[in-house]
């Protein structure tokens, strides 16, 4: 999406979105005062509520009507990075197993085992990653590599149903980055995947998997996987991929997933429903998102591919230590229980921080609080 058209359509999503909260704001507030006068210790205050409701409007009209992040054209000025406390990078594309049989590259990416092929005009597309380091680290003037870097590294994806946000964009994005950065003490790279419906599925998981080899190849042994929403959605998919088709799981270290999007036929549980009272996410916006991946129906919404919580044993056996972060207001939390209960199940090592009064993509809020700060510096 162009520049132009960027403007124009962010223009008409943000009149609409200050259209439906200006007209809604009172019913919001009282329905929060009321909620939270009952159980304030575990229900979202008003101010929550407020918040809520407004970002679930804003994101839905980003996805009614098509709102997308211009892609990167070109490397941004050091002044702006400098400003929002990051380094660019790019990744340049992985080769293609099917196009290049003869590339005798390491990492090279084979889509012949997946739903869908990869469509030939995303081979030669190289991403843009975002650079957030851990600020008690000295940072060098140079590339970024292993050997001038003692910090543990974090790949990371954003959020935002594949359709919206970026990796720095300032409500999730780079906080978010940023929050994990400072707090667990990480060299954290996010990834600006391109979305759907102008990249279909599978073309953020070979972006997912270049960026994986971008990190191998600058020297990183051992690699944290995370994301928040779809962005944990693409880690697990990513750990999925590199167990069973690349065979470099081990390098590995560990998942850390934040309210992860784990059934693409979620919206239907009662449990989901029951709490999209308090959740930025609604159903419109998660199908929309969902059936923008698609290319003629395919994966499949039961597909392990894409959702996750289909996982068997077989699967779940393998995993690295795995973090799951939720707001206990959120939609998205029973999927999550369920996840959580199979890795159990499967005798893998998973740690699953509940904060009962927090929303999606909880640990924003109030990153100075004791549970937020535990799960950063877990």
């Amino acid at each position: 999406m162009g520049g132009v058209s960027w403007f124009v359509r962010g223009a008409v999503a943000l009149i609409l979105t200050l259209a439906n909260t200006a007209g809604m704001a009172p019913v919001w507030f009282c329905k929060g005062v009321l909620i939270w006068s009952k159980n304030p210790k575990v229900s979202p205050n008003p101010i929550q509520w407020m918040l809520t409701f407004t970002a679930r409007a804003m994101l839905f009209w980003l996805a009614k009507v098509g709102c997308q992040p211009a892609l990167n054209t070109r490397t941004p000025s050091r002044l702006r990075d400098w400003i929002l406390c990051r380094r660019f990078a790019w990744i340049q594309p992985a080769p293609v197993k099917t196009i290049d049989a003869s590339s005798k590259d390491k990492f090279t990416f084979d889509d012949t085992g997946l739903p869908v092929r990869l469509r030939p005009e995303e081979i030669t597309k190289r991403s843009a990653g975002l650079w957030y380091l851990n600020p008690q680290e000295k940072y060098v003037n140079g590339q970024l590599q292993k050997a001038t870097r003692k910090t543990p590294v974090l790949l990371y994806f954003h959020g935002g149903a594949y359709i919206t946000l970026e990796a720095g964009d300032i409500f999730v994005g780079l906080t978010l980055a940023r929050l994990q950065a400072r707090f667990g003490k990480l060299d954290v790279f996010s990834i600006n995947y391109r979305l759907a419906p102008g990249s279909k599925y599978p073309t953020q998981l070979f972006e997912a998997f270049s960026a994986w080899k971008h990190l191998r190849e600058l020297g990183y042994e051992h690699i944290l996987i995370g994301g928040d929403s779809a962005g944990a959605n693409l880690a697990l998919t990513l750990w999925k991929y590199l167990q069973e088709v690349e065979e470099d799981s081990a390098a590995v270290r560990g998942l850390i997933l934040h309210s992860p999007w784990l059934d693409m036929q979620g919206f239907k549980r009662q449990a989901y429903k029951d709490k999209l009272h308090t959740c930025a996410l609604t159903p419109d916006y998660t199908i929309i998102g969902f059936n923008a991946l698609q290319t003629r129906g395919l994966p499949k919404a039961e597909d392990p591919w894409i959702s996750p919580v289909h996982w068997d044993s077989s699967i779940l056996s393998k995993l690295p230590p795995v973090i799951v972060t939720n707001g206990g207001a959120e939609a998205l939390m029973e999927e999550a229980n369920i996840f959580v209960r199979n890795i159990k199940s499967a005798g893998r090592d998973v740690d699953h921080f509940i904060m009962h009064d927090r929303l999606h993509t909880n640990i924003i809020p109030s990153p100075s609080s004791p549970n937020t700060l535990t799960i950063l510096e877990r």
